[in-house]
């Protein structure tokens, strides 16, 4: 029966006068009155209209019998949580010391340093309560509970809603995902809520992409980020965090218009690069190459970083297992170029023709780019003749 049909109020009420009229009699009687179970407790606060007051604000102290015994702490008595009314009388203090869900609940690996408890001094950080309820707990398993995976974004929302992250996520490839009834992930997937570990770390993302994150653990970037490198990308550098959108969408950052930019990030910062011996004109290189012209003019199937160095198992070229490397450049670019001589994948790639050198490769650019020109400008000359001729031969037409 719901609490606010007129039978359920009047026991609450009738409970309430009982056990008021109990507790006074043996006060009377001098005899300790002690809440010894969950009865005595509910002889009061079975009343839906008990409440306290707390400044300005009404505080209600109603707990439903029926709730509470469809909770998992049903079989508990009231005195476990609130273990300071132990040794009170059945009319106890007002003041009552917070519940401390740690006594039973602290286990291996909880860590008291989370987001929730790293919140400004300023602000009050949520208690357990806030996520889970209190006097009407059930499992996670149970749809009906706050922390059910399809219920925890709301739960989250009650305090952050509003907040740009949430706003971003929402339209994000995993919120999407969820609308439409497909598994992916969600807050607390992320955001443990109980431990220390970082939503941004790559072994987060591992939960679903296993298959990902052996390729990236085993790449250069991987085992240096396990050593503890912050300078080399983790899953959210290039795919984003709660603005994570799928490869095909524009805005995404690892989109194939958007992919060079992203990895010239980290691998044209001068700085960076040169404490590792690492070029950092690759962008640059890689924008006067074939590939990096038809991509900047949207052609969908010129190569980009990833389809000659992979995405998450990159290795350096000196590497064997490498993509790039020279016995596996035949295979790699002969994924768009089918029938590819072995000599010819073997050249050079991010060539930088210097001025400075004087090699082969200069002198053939250079030749090139006369011939080119001078190619062009014969060509104008003779449009130009031509013209020359035609307008004469017009004019000698028009006098006769």
């Amino acid at each position: 029966m719901h609490p606010s049909t007129p039978m359920n109020r009047d026991c609450g009420i009738r409970n309430a006068l009982l056990g008021t009229l109990i507790c006074l009699c043996m006060i009377a009687w001098g005899l300790p009155v002690c809440a010894a179970s969950n009865a005595d407790c509910l002889s009061c606060h079975s009343a839906p209209t008990i409440h306290k007051t707390q400044g300005l604000k009404t505080v209600p102290l109603y707990v439903d019998t029926q709730g509470f015994g469809a909770s998992v702490h049903a079989k508990m008595n009231c005195t476990d949580c609130h273990a300071d009314l132990k040794s009170e009388p059945l009319k106890h203090k007002t003041k009552v010391a917070p519940v401390d869900c740690a006594k039973c609940h602290e286990k291996k690996g909880w860590n008291p340093n989370t987001i929730h408890y790293a919140v400004p001094t300023t602000k009050t950080p949520p208690a357990c309560k806030d996520c889970h309820g209190n006097h009407y707990i059930k499992p996670k398993t149970d749809p009906a509970s706050r922390t059910y995976k399809t219920r925890a974004d709301a739960t989250c929302a009650v305090c952050h809603a509003g907040q740009n992250a949430v706003k971003v996520y929402e339209h994000g490839l995993h919120s999407v995902m969820t609308t439409k009834g497909q598994p992916a992930a969600r807050c607390t997937d992320c955001h443990s809520p109980h431990s220390g570990v970082l939503a941004t770390s790559p072994v987060v993302c591992s939960m679903c992409h296993d298959r990902e994150y052996k390729q990236y653990e085993h790449s250069s970037h991987g085992k240096a980020q396990l050593e503890g490198n912050a300078d080399v990308p983790s899953c959210v550098t290039c795919h984003g965090a709660h603005d994570m959108l799928p490869k095909s969408d524009p805005l995404s950052k690892t989109h194939f218009t958007n992919e060079p930019a992203l990895c010239s990030g980290c691998h044209d910062d001068a700085e960076k690069m040169r404490s590792y011996d690492l070029p950092t004109n690759t962008l640059a290189t890689y924008r006067h190459s074939y590939h990096g012209v038809a991509n900047k003019y949207g052609d969908k199937k010129a190569a980009v970083c990833s389809s000659c160095h992979e995405a998450h198992n990159i290795l350096p070229s000196s590497d064997m297992a490498s993509s790039a490397s020279k016995a596996n450049l035949p295979r790699t670019c002969g994924k768009c170029h089918k029938g590819l001589l072995k000599k010819v994948a073997q050249g050079q790639s991010h060539v930088v023709i210097s001025s400075q050198k004087k090699d082969v490769l200069f002198w053939v650019s250079f030749a090139f780019k006369w011939l080119t020109i001078g190619t062009m400008l014969a060509l104008i000359g003779h449009i130009l003749l031509d013209l020359q001729t035609r307008i004469r031969k017009r004019l000698w037409k028009d006098h006769e």
